[in-house]
């Protein structure tokens, strides 16, 4: 039997690229629950602290619209999250890739939230960067 490697990488491709792209939605979904998580405590006088956590000072937080919206982020990035760790991927590849996350928070935040991008953050964003590219490096995903 002969097989046609063109094909067979050509699936392998079109899987490894699926997974990025779920892991980029998968931080966006996280980004996005967390602004508007902050955003939430940002509109509020609730200070969080381990003796309010009980109280009935937060309940009004979690009726609030930011927080509502931050919920249906973080359980799209869940469930896209399962559908990832449910595939034939290495766990100790994919999870990494969550730090696409730590990138994306950094611009979104000196923009949304006006918080400062330093020279610092900028430094660890390309170091992120560079071990994502070296983590995915000559990775050959398998087929199912």
């Amino acid at each position: 039997m002969i097989v046609n490697l063109n094909i067979i990488q050509t699936k392998r491709d079109r899987k490894m690229i699926m997974i990025i792209a779920l892991m980029l939605i998968i931080s966006l979904c996280l980004v996005f629950g967390q602004i508007f998580l902050k955003l939430t405590f940002n509109e509020s006088a609730y200070k969080f602290n381990i003796n309010t956590l009980f109280s009935f000072e937060i309940v009004p937080l979690i009726f609030s619209k930011f927080f509502i919206a931050s919920i249906f982020f973080f359980i799209v990035g869940m469930c896209l999250w399962l559908y990832v760790i449910s595939q034939d991927i290495e766990l100790s590849l994919v999870y990494p890739l969550i730090s696409f996350s730590y990138i994306i928070m950094a611009i979104f935040a000196s923009y949304l939230l006006k918080e400062e991008l330093t020279l610092q953050k900028i430094s660890g964003i390309i170091f992120i960067c560079m071990g994502i590219t070296i983590l995915m490096w000559g990775y050959k995903i398998p087929l199912r």
